[in-house]
């Protein structure tokens, strides 16, 4: 086979790929508990489902993958806004850190089940890939981090990240309530079991941030 055959099949099927991905990422982000079908999604795709499985194997390959798009850029983001100049303090990485995930409730619904449903596809080759990408990413944004709080001793970005996603993603399925319910949450007696997603992470970082200073003075 030729080299430009080659070329044009790694192409089609390359394309072939994210038009699953854009069309599964299309169904899911209307299914707020994400329990789209493969059979639904390629039908929408215009494939076969046996096609569609010859990409992901599995439905936890499937969103494994869109999670990887999401948190890829998240880091991303997190890096660009740590390069930025002028004082840092812990409420300003406190507050950089609630407003990435501000406004992105598809990423935080798959976030929040990569331990509970995502991870339980373990020995497969996506879950492998998943993680051997996530440490090198981590490892570099806590670096950054390590920079703007220099109480973290080396290493320890990486692991405040841990810590930060534990928070950010036990704190949105809490709040990541149908607006019939928030709405008697806020009004009725209970108020107090209403979670501000941005006020409650602030809040919870901000003191875990404080406690690892204090504990190092």
């Amino acid at each position: 086979m030729s080299t430009s055959k080659r070329t044009q099949q790694f192409e089609d099927r390359q394309h072939k790929h994210d038009h699953i991905l854009r069309t599964a990422r299309g169904l899911l982000e209307r299914n707020p508990m994400l329990d789209t079908t493969m059979a639904d999604i390629a039908e929408r795709s215009g494939v076969a489902k046996g096609t569609l499985f010859l990409y992901f194997p599995t439905r936890e390959a499937l969103m494994l993958s869109m999670l990887t798009i999401d948190i890829v850029a998240w880091f991303d983001e997190l890096d660009q806004a740590l390069e930025e100049g002028g004082r840092w303090t812990q409420d300003r990485v406190v507050h950089m850190m609630a407003q990435s995930v501000t406004n992105k409730p598809f990423f935080m619904r798959l976030l929040a089940r990569l331990e509970l449903t995502f991870q339980r596809a373990h020995g497969t080759q996506a879950a492998a890939d998943f993680n051997a990408m996530l440490y090198p990413r981590m490892t570099k944004t806590g670096e950054l981090l390590e920079r703007r709080l220099p109480f973290l001793k080396a290493g320890e970005g990486a692991w405040l990240l841990l810590h930060a996603r534990a928070q950010i993603t036990g704190l949105w399925l809490m709040a990541d309530s149908p607006p019939e319910v928030v709405k008697v949450l806020k009004e009725s007696p209970l108020n107090h079991l209403f979670v501000d997603f941005i006020k409650e992470f602030s809040a919870s970082m901000t003191a875990f941030l404080r406690g690892v200073e204090v504990g190092r003075a």
